[in-house]
């Protein structure tokens, strides 16, 4: 969001301004799949470090 200098806020779509909209979109998209990774690969090392302290 961002001010209009009145004190009141609006988005940055409504203003017809829609490529920073897209600009922020594709950051939060872009975003979203690294901690996708981030958080699969700790799961992942997580998973095989229980599985092998399972096994014995």
């Amino acid at each position: 969001m961002q001010g209009n200098g009145t004190g009141e806020a609006f988005f940055v779509d409504d203003a017809g301004d829609t490529a920073p909209a897209a600009a922020l979109s594709v950051l939060n998209v872009l975003a979203n799949i690294g901690v996708r990774v981030v958080y699969e690969g700790l799961a992942r090392g997580i998973k095989r470090r229980s599985l092998s302290w399972a096994r014995g």
